[in-house]
């Protein structure tokens, strides 16, 4: 199981639909203080959404274009797939960027936030529940039980204080370039590569 911004991904999407809007600056602070777990990750979110309103949903692909998957991704999702490895991306991201990974990647399982949209913008809300840190807990373990497998047979990839309950669900915890306030609780972590 594995995070989507900064981890699968080299950017955090909903920075850069704030940059298209010309807001990107107020937005990014917002993000980094949410994943170094200075301030709640509900309230932070909803604050950086209403920032997007006005965004038209067709300019996705302008932040599609920016997506760079990290160097090794498409090897280690074939090297799953070749060894049945299930695959999931949970992330606090949104859902037109997680399909898009599911899709082009091919893995069994995503989860994330949901965009509401009218008239073809974003009208700076959320649909549904909040995918959260407890959330993401909560995904895991689901995902656990319907593959009828243990917390042993788990690994997470992650990287900000949102990722750790899920991270927490896994014997083996990887953090990418993770924040400092989180790797001490991890198994491993990967703190040099192309990206940083």
């Amino acid at each position: 199981a594995m995070d989507m911004d900064s981890t699968l991904i080299n950017i955090e999407c909903i920075d850069e639909i704030a940059k298209c809007l010309g807001r990107g600056e107020e937005v990014a602070r917002i993000t980094e203080e949410a994943m170094l777990g200075k301030i709640d990750f509900n309230d932070s979110l909803k604050k950086r959404v209403e920032y997007l309103k006005g965004f038209n949903v067709d300019d996705y692909q302008k932040i599609i274009k920016k997506m760079n998957l990290h160097h090794g991704v498409k090897e280690w999702i074939i090297y799953c797939h070749q060894n049945d490895i299930k695959t999931a991306v949970i992330s606090g991201g949104f859902s037109f960027f997680t399909d898009y990974l599911k899709n082009e990647l091919g893995l069994d399982y995503a989860f994330s936030n949901r965009l509401e949209v009218k008239d073809n913008h974003l009208t700076g809300n959320l649909q549904g529940s909040i995918i959260n840190a407890s959330e993401k807990e909560n995904i895991i373990k689901s995902i656990q039980n319907d593959l009828g497998i243990s917390k042993a047979e788990t690994m997470t990839i992650v990287d900000g204080s949102n990722d750790l309950l899920m991270a927490k669900q896994s014997a083996l915890s990887i953090g990418y370039n993770a924040k400092k306030t989180i790797m001490e609780e991890l198994t491993w972590n990967i703190r040099y590569g192309d990206y940083f």
